[in-house]
């Protein structure tokens, strides 16, 4: 965590003396929020927030669950894969 903090330090702090836009600014757009909200969008917005928490929590659930069967799928077939092919005791024929 501190590691990515520094980093956009230094990058915050290279675009800030190397003045890439020469607007003296270290965006190149900047917003400006002159208005007041409006109560009804704060209704939205919250709903849109719930939304987005219940969907990615129900979508890493399933990664979780898929993840995992993946890797038994995995282990499973490098056992059978080296049981059959490159088991070091087989017996030759003489």
């Amino acid at each position: 965590m501190w590691r990515s903090f520094i980093s956009a330090m230094v990058a915050a702090v290279t675009l800030k003396y190397t003045n890439p836009y020469r607007t003296g600014k270290a965006v190149l757009f900047e917003v400006i929020y002159n208005k007041p909200w409006h109560y009804f969008e704060l209704f939205y917005f919250a709903l849109i927030g719930v939304l987005g928490v219940n969907i990615f929590y129900n979508y890493n659930e399933i990664i979780k669950s898929f993840n995992i069967l993946i890797k038994m799928i995995y282990i499973n077939l490098g056992f059978i894969w080296h049981t059959i092919y490159k088991n070091p005791f087989k017996m030759e024929k003489n």
